[in-house]
């Protein structure tokens, strides 16, 4: 009898997760970056949180998305908006034109990581879909839009409703 020694297979990489600083206009912004166990990483996701959000998402939602993405060849940028979570500055000098500067300075750091030719899609969710659209707007390129729950425009929406969303912020 022979002894057969036990084949030795590769163990997967699992993604890294590592924290980041990105320069901004107003300080700096943290963020977590989803590395994917390829190289170079088949496409892009910056993930764009709502007004009152960070980086986690609504019940953990970015961080699981982004792993998951990860695990099957795509980087995932989760940042915090300035004023918000770990990131400088004060959330009561926050709008959506700081919240598009904040994702575009986001973009412009994601570019500089990754070779020139990886596609850049958006996930935004509530008003972070503002976010995005402004963002696709002041940086040409960005491959796709993944808009979750977006909101209507402002004085489209019904009186009632900016009401209830002025409520909900007062009482958060």
């Amino acid at each position: 009898l022979h002894a057969i020694s036990p084949v030795s297979l590769p163990s997967p990489v699992a993604p890294l997760e590592a924290p980041v600083t990105i320069p901004a206009r107003e300080g700096e912004l943290r963020a977590i970056l989803h590395r994917p166990p390829v190289d170079p990483p088949r496409e892009a996701f910056l993930f764009l949180g709502g007004w009152s959000g960070d980086r986690q998402g609504p019940h953990r939602l970015f961080l699981r998305f982004a792993r998951r993405l990860a695990e099957a060849g795509h980087l995932c940028l989760r940042m915090d908006y300035r004023g918000r979570g770990e990131s400088d500055g004060a959330v009561a000098e926050a709008g959506i034109g700081t919240m598009v500067d904040d994702a575009a300075a986001a973009v412009d750091w994601l570019r500089e990581q990754l070779p020139a030719s990886t596609s850049i899609t958006l996930v935004a969710i509530c008003s972070g879909c503002k976010v995005a659209l402004g963002t696709t707007v002041r940086q040409p390129g960005i491959h796709r839009l993944v808009l979750w729950s977006a909101e209507v425009m402002g004085s489209l929406r019904a009186g009632d409703t900016n009401l209830r969303k002025t409520l909900g912020a007062l009482r958060a």
